[in-house]
């Protein structure tokens, strides 16, 4: 057993498995060396931030994503420290990410009952689609065709899949130019 810094909500490997990201409770991102079991740094973007409940890592493993109850979402570049991007848009907690397989870009939902996507490169939100109940969990498929929302409502749920002849997060670079996009 390792001791964390204070309590865990979120956790994450590395692609490489020598990083394990740790979404701590009052905001900050532990850096783990699960090999050494030390604790490397703590990522912070604010003094007061809130709650981390989810952390993920591209697939390359050159950006860590964070985010949590204060509605933000940072890009971290995990080997140096440096907070990249600060991604601004939902109204409410973010409870899920994921990123395309080609790293390109960041899916999110959050307790406002949205799914958006993000180039991260650019630091730019492309799309945002409104949710019929509360998410609770993403994934895009391995060829980064398919993304499935799962969400919530008592004693039931619903996963929402969008599918395309292109990948959700290229269709959401067609249609950035026209705004939000409507329900599924």
């Amino acid at each position: 057993m390792i001791q964390a810094p204070e309590e865990v909500y979120s956790l994450a490997f590395a692609p490489d498995g020598r990083t394990v990201a740790v979404g701590l409770r009052t905001g900050g991102v532990a850096l783990l060396d699960p090999a050494a079991g030390q604790w490397r740094a703590t990522l912070r973007g604010r003094a007061d931030a809130e709650s981390i409940r989810c952390v993920r890592f591209s697939p390359d493993g050159t950006v860590l994503a964070s985010g949590g109850v204060d509605r933000v979402i940072r890009l971290w570049n995990p080997a140096s420290g440096e907070q990249l991007k600060t991604l601004v848009g939902h109204r409410d907690e973010v409870l899920a990410m994921a990123f395309s397989p080609d790293g390109r870009t960041l899916a999110s939902v959050s307790a406002d009952q949205t799914l958006r996507l993000w180039r991260v490169g650019l630091g730019r939100e492309l799309l945002v689609l409104e949710l019929p109940s509360k998410p609770e969990c993403l994934a895009f498929s391995p060829d980064g065709m398919t993304l499935a929302v799962g969400t919530w409502v008592p004693d039931r749920g619903a996963v929402y899949l969008w599918r395309g002849k292109s990948p959700p997060a290229q269709a959401a670079d067609e249609t950035s130019e026209k705004g939000t996009q409507g329900g599924p």
